[in-house]
């Protein structure tokens, strides 16, 4: 990935992690975690997923925010 800079942030948004089976769920979850990790600081990346939020809190170590709570999510997130 390209060195830290002064840059604006950018988004990586993948959708829909709950379709997966469980065994393609948790590579998908690892591959994730090493590409999240090596990424520059100014690439966030939304996950979004149904209720299984507390193995993305284990592989990844992310934040969680239920979708319900609507409000402000996006203060929450791109802080």
């Amino acid at each position: 990935f390209l060195v830290d800079g002064d840059r604006e942030d950018r988004f990586v948004i993948i959708d829909a992690l709950d379709e997966y089976g469980e065994e393609e769920r948790n590579i998908a979850l690892r591959r994730l975690k090493r590409l999240i990790d090596g990424s520059p600081r100014w690439l966030r990346w939304i996950l979004t997923c149904r209720p299984w939020s507390d193995e993305i809190q284990y592989y990844l170590n992310a934040k969680v925010v239920c979708i319900d709570d609507y409000q402000g999510i996006l203060q929450r997130l791109f802080r």
